[in-house]
């Protein structure tokens, strides 16, 4: 299979015990790696591989790996690194199971934040950075808008007045694109050392889709829960757990289903539908229902969390889904929901690093990218596991032990990796 195929790569490249040693030693080792005269940061994944495997064997690897962009042509360094990682969690488990938070993953930054207040922290919600500008000493002053809908800035939009606050520490924990929506005045970007690091890491595009079903319809006596990968424009399905009828639900059962989770130029097929409502792509699949369910109204009116979804993009979905399954037709979903990672303030789902960067010096230069201001970047985008929460909490951690002087956790191991 794919993993397999990945895995005879990097043993061939980084060693036969590529995937026996640790973190820190894989990442001693891959910094001293000369292939063909050039360092690993100096390759593209795609290129290096073309070394080692067959035109055939890389694509098939991109059709079939579910996740296109980790298999593009980014740093080849950063891209063992992140795929080491990912196979010793993942690759080769015929038992893998998928998990979730109780009660959503909204619980976590939740949790979270109750903990903050309840140590007397303050947070402030709908507020929007604008602006940073330089302050006494090595603090900086910080222009907010404020508003339910600061996240999104229509051209004629009247300008909202600034909230101006004193900072003696400020952490961005800002992918690229939000840190580059800042006003072009901003103290970030007098700097040509941070103007030169935000261009190192590359945006990717993400597009997931989530429908929710009064009936599981996909279940059998052998599968309920689960994943699904096809070469189909869903790329990515899945299937999560149903909720039985009870006494608080009776209307159960429901499920909920990741309809499509795709990256890279999958995403293609599906932001045209964004764009318009009626218009459906010529696929097979049944005719499908145009009201919901319970014939309340328009399919595209049915949503979640005020993100409206259009008419296009559910039946494309739906016909898809018929197709992936053989099937004539699947129930119309009561609920649906879209997000597009790759509109502002995001940029992207996740981020890689580009080819040719010293993508481990780049790293600690951007936690602290100006020398005479305490400002801190943190994020995945500036990470060694990039696309994961992991990659964030290390930026995180780096900058709260490195540069303000906390000590490491009681509850983390001593020995845990934060990576460069």
């Amino acid at each position: 299979g794919p993993y397999g195929l990945i895995g005879m790569f990097i043993q061939t490249i980084a060693g036969a015990d590529a995937f026996d040693i640790s973190e820190a030693e894989l990442e001693a080792r891959l910094q001293t790696i000369v292939v063909q005269g050039r360092r690993l940061d100096e390759w593209g994944l795609a290129n290096l591989a073309y070394t080692v495997l067959s035109e055939e064997a890389w694509q098939y690897i991109i059709d079939t790996v579910g996740v296109e962009s980790v298999v593009s042509n980014w740093n080849a360094h950063r891209a063992i690194d992140l795929l080491v990682y990912l196979l010793k969690m993942v690759g080769g488990q015929d038992d893998l199971q998928y998990k979730r938070v109780t009660g959503g993953w909204s619980q976590v930054p939740m949790k979270l934040a109750s903990e903050i207040e309840a140590m007397g922290g303050q947070i402030r919600l709908d507020h929007r950075l604008r602006r940073i500008d330089p302050s006494a000493g090595a603090s900086t002053l910080l222009h907010f808008t404020r508003g339910p809908k600061s996240t999104e800035t229509p051209d004629d939009a009247p300008a909202a007045p600034y909230r101006p606050v004193q900072a003696e520490h400020l952490v961005l924990a800002m992918p690229r694109r939000s840190i580059e929506l800042l006003d072009p005045e901003s103290l970030v970007f007098d700097s040509d050392v941070v103007r030169d690091l935000l261009q190192l890491v590359v945006p990717q595009p993400v597009v997931r889709l989530l429908f929710g079903y009064r009936d599981p319809w996909w279940t059998t006596e052998d599968f309920d829960t689960g994943y699904a990968l096809t070469t189909l424009p869903l790329r990515q399905v899945y299937y999560w757990s149903v909720t039985p009828p009870s006494a608080t639900d009776p209307d159960a059962p429901r499920a909920m289903l990741m309809t499509s989770y795709v990256d890279a130029a999958a995403t293609d097929f599906w932001l045209p539908l964004e764009q318009s409502e009626g218009w459906v792509p010529d696929v097979h699949g049944a005719d499908l229902p145009t009201h919901d369910p319970d014939g309340d109204g328009p399919l595209e009116a049915v949503s979640v969390l005020g993100n409206d979804i259009p008419r296009g993009m559910v039946e494309s979905a739906q016909a898809l889904l018929c197709t992936l399954h053989e099937r004539d037709s699947i129930p119309a979903p009561y609920l649906a929901n879209r997000i597009d990672w790759g509109k502002d303030p995001y940029g992207g789902g996740w981020h890689l690093w580009m080819p040719c960067t010293d993508s481990s010096a780049a790293m600690k230069a951007i936690r602290k990218p100006l020398a005479d201001r305490n400002l801190y970047v943190t994020g995945e985008a500036w990470s060694d596991i990039q696309g994961w929460v992991e990659g964030a909490l290390r930026t995180a951690e780096h900058v709260l032990e490195d540069h303000l002087g906390l000590p490491l956790p009681t509850w983390v191991p001593p020995d845990t990796y934060l990576g460069p």
